[in-house]
């Protein structure tokens, strides 16, 4: 299996939709599953620590970086619509490309989640979810898994849905020790007019009531709902709206979103989801959750604060603390003893010569382990990438106007034919 090229220092910021955080010592920018799997086989091999990063959303990256291999999986074209109603894709697929393909042929199940900016694999390592049409109850992407193909420390297996154990933000892939490599939803045939509605009245619904700049200056809503109530009605309760702490604050029009208002920095976010999580608690009682991922960590900011994709190869635990509980049901059943609060000691990165700190030694580690370095991750023009979201529906309107729907069939490791999601 050949080692993917890598990138040495790259900075991470511009590849989330929060635009904040360092470099990652070593950036694969992989384009295909099956790369994917090289990155990840290759990591484990020399026990180097590795992420994952998909559209960019729903994380925040350290001010210091990551320390170890970041992966992004956000540039797969690959699926197939097969008969059925079913629709087989790589984990680093767009949704908005899958939700354009499958509302043309008049199968339901992806235009509930249309404006939300995430890969295939994002949406199934946290049971991605949005209000139904009734906007009473909630629909859930895992509930659309019929099998998938995912690598469990260096093997790839095929597995069904109830490996996945899908709960209320959480499931087998976001406690970690597996990767998603692709997987085949089954979708409802219905009118692909009807279809299309559903997608307006989401986009309106989420333009009327969500800041405008959610999808390109915040990483979406910050916590989990409580039980019998939303975060955003008990932060409004607790007068938060526009708390701020240096670039970020609390939006004035949907107080489960922190925005980057210029300039922020992981440690502006976490300060304030800090005195957000201790105000509602000493207003209400309710003890708010985190819903993001945290990369990375930064010296007296906290003693960890790794995503639960982060790993080293050697132990795939999931990591206390990080909203990563595989048993949190759909009822609403919350832990009351995590903490998202960031415990205020040194972090065991903390002195080492932390990411980035040297690009010729991240460039030396690169070459110790026997890889393809690339240039450090700077455009030429100077100009930042498109957003996560802005790529996403972009890929959709173009696939619309082409009728393309990806390449034919899916490569790459443990792909088998068109018979399952």
């Amino acid at each position: 299996m050949r080692t993917p090229p890598l990138r040495v220092g790259a900075p991470l910021a511009r590849y989330t939709t929060f635009g904040i955080g360092g470099p990652a010592r070593l950036l694969a920018d992989v384009p295909d599953s099956e790369r994917l799997r090289a990155a990840i086989v290759w990591a484990e091999r020399h026990r180097i620590p590795y992420t994952l990063l998909g559209a960019g959303s729903n994380v925040l990256v350290a001010d210091a970086g990551f320390d170890g291999l970041a992966v992004r999986n956000a540039r797969s074209t690959r699926f197939e619509l097969l008969p059925g109603a079913r629709v087989r894709a790589e984990s680093g697929a767009a949704i908005a490309r899958l939700l354009a393909a499958t509302v043309e042929r008049g199968w339901s199940g992806l235009e509930h989640f249309a404006g939300i900016p995430s890969t295939l694999g994002g949406a199934l390592w946290q049971n991605l979810h949005f209000l139904a049409p009734d906007r009473k109850r909630l629909v859930f992407a895992g509930d659309l898994v019929e099998a998938a193909t995912v690598l469990v420390g260096g093997a790839v297996e095929r597995v069904g849905r109830d490996w996945f154990d899908f709960g209320y933000d959480a499931g087998t892939l976001r406690a970690g020790g597996a990767v998603l490599l692709d997987a085949t939803l089954r979708l409802t045939p219905a009118d692909p007019e009807a279809l299309r509605a559903v997608v307006r009245a989401n986009l309106a619904w989420r333009a009327e009531r969500h800041p405008v700049a959610a999808a390109t200056r915040s990483a979406g809503c910050v916590f989990r709902n409580p039980p019998g109530t939303s975060a955003a009605r008990v932060i409004d309760a607790a007068g938060l709206k526009g708390l701020r702490v240096g670039g970020a604050v609390v939006s004035r029009r949907h107080a489960n979103f922190v925005l980057n208002a210029g300039g922020a920095t992981a440690s502006d976010v976490r300060t304030l989801i800090e005195r957000v999580v201790d105000r509602v608690a000493r207003r209400s009682g309710l003890q708010l959750e985190p819903e993001l991922a945290f990369v990375g960590s930064d010296p007296a900011t906290s003693d960890d604060g790794a995503a639960p994709a982060a790993r080293s190869g050697r132990s795939a635990r999931p990591r206390a603390g990080s909203g990563s509980r595989r048993r949190r049901r759909r009822s609403g059943t919350r832990d009351r003893a995590s903490r998202p609060s960031t415990p205020r000691r040194r972090s065991r990165s903390a002195g080492r010569g932390f990411v980035g700190s040297s690009e010729s030694r991240s460039a030396s580690f690169a070459r110790r382990v026997g890889v393809e370095v690339g240039a450090a991750d700077r455009p030429e023009d100077g100009r930042r990438p498109p957003l996560a979201a802005e790529r996403a529906e972009a890929l959709a309107g173009r696939d619309r106007r082409s009728g393309r729907h990806g390449s034919s069939s899916i490569a790459g490791p443990g792909a088998e034919e068109s018979s399952h999601p």
